[in-house]
């Protein structure tokens, strides 16, 4: 399981959000809607959860596990009925895609070159849809690992010091 964080920092009335995987998910489907949050760090965000979905039945698939089509309808439509009855919400709706040309928080969105589980293509798009000032890194290897930057950040007030932090942790020169 993909451990995630969530942090706020805070400077005045204003806050640097920082949040990984299905947090930083929150967070952007948040973001067009919050005029308090003064930047993002969007670490591994997925585009739109039935996407995600579909590209794990794939990749099972990928592995040698047969998966017919319908199975996996019928399992994501119980799953849609589940969610919809216990927590009131439509899954369908988890999709930060649609939110983002909403967005206008500068963020900074990270990605992992060889992650497998949610690919960089997902940070990719959401970059090019962003309404806002975006940036986009991508690291190697297959995670990345903001836990690590929060740690360092806690008690950073200016968006340069916490964004300079942010570069060491992912050892990425913010020179260039």
């Amino acid at each position: 399981m993909h451990s995630t964080c969530f942090t706020l920092f805070p400077n005045d009335i204003s806050y640097y959000l920082c949040a990984t995987s299905f947090l930083s998910v929150t967070a952007l489907m948040h973001g067009d809607r919050d005029p308090s949050i003064a930047a993002m760090v969007l670490d591994s965000p997925f585009s739109d959860l039935s996407l995600l979905c579909e590209q794990m039945v794939d990749k099972a698939r990928d592995q040698g596990i047969n998966v017919p089509g319908f199975v996996s309808s019928v399992a994501i439509r119980m799953i849609r009925g589940s969610v919809r009855r216990q927590a009131d919400f439509d899954i369908r709706d988890v999709s930060p895609i649609s939110h983002a040309p909403h967005c206008f928080i500068p963020a900074l969105f990270v990605a992992a070159e060889n992650d497998d589980f949610i690919t960089k293509s997902h940070s990719q798009s959401l970059h090019e849809a962003y309404a806002g000032d975006a940036n986009m890194i991508v690291v190697d290897g297959k995670r990345t690992f903001c836990m690590m930057c929060v740690c360092c950040c806690v008690g950073a007030t200016k968006l340069n010091s916490m964004l300079s932090i942010l570069f060491c942790c992912y050892g990425i020169d913010s020179s260039t």
